[in-house]
């Protein structure tokens, strides 16, 4: 039987749920919490968009595992064939790191590879560990053969996890740290006509 565990309320503070979590159940509804919506949410992200052979594609649950796929992006993209398998993709939305100054295509960070019966073998070189995703992982999906939405994936990143939506304009800091990093990616990043989209991180978050 498979199982599969996620946070509840990954957008709201620590502060916050500790609080919550010290209520009694008849404190509760004084507080306004959007219930469906987190069962909408929740249902979403254990189900599976795409059952492979190796592994089980799932929206990501939380922060943590967005930034962890963020990195792995950049890890990956240094090496010649990951470089190969992913090519040359047109990017509207970006998550950024601020701690690392490092940014990566939001659908990539949207979603994880979650192992569907380990001792899971070493079909793609750098596995997927604990669901993070790899290039060589979703270029093995996202191929043609399977519709990921890329809207969709933006909108769980903002709706879902908590990330804020931000133009050049209203970041001037992150633009400029989007220019540095793009230059490091100008032969595998296309950035669309209409100019980047930022996803950042809450306040909260470190």
């Amino acid at each position: 039987m498979k199982a599969y565990q996620t946070v509840l309320f990954p957008y709201l503070a620590p502060a916050d749920l500790q609080r919550l979590n010290q209520l009694g159940v008849v404190a509760l509804p004084d507080h306004n919490l959007d219930v469906d919506r987190e069962i909408d949410r929740a249902l979403a992200v254990t189900q599976p968009m795409i059952i492979m052979k190796n592994y089980d594609i799932h929206l990501v649950g939380d922060l943590l595992a967005v930034m962890l796929n963020l990195s792995q992006w950049n890890n990956d993209i240094r090496e010649c064939e990951s470089m190969r398998l992913w090519g040359s993709r047109t990017v509207t939305y970006f998550v950024y790191d601020e701690g690392s100054g490092l940014f990566a295509p939001s659908k990539f960070c949207a979603y994880t590879a979650v192992p569907n019966h380990p001792p899971l073998p070493n079909v793609f070189p750098k596995d997927a560990g604990l669901g993070t995703m790899t290039i060589a992982v979703y270029t093995s999906f996202n191929d043609g053969s399977h519709l990921l939405d890329g809207h969709r994936a933006q909108r769980h990143l903002t709706l879902g996890v908590g990330m804020t939506a931000v133009n050049p304009a209203g970041a001037p800091e992150v633009a400029a740290a989007f220019a540095w990093w793009r230059e490091q990616h100008t032969d595998c990043i296309v950035v669309h006509p209409s100019g980047p989209i930022f996803l950042l991180n809450p306040e909260w978050f470190t």
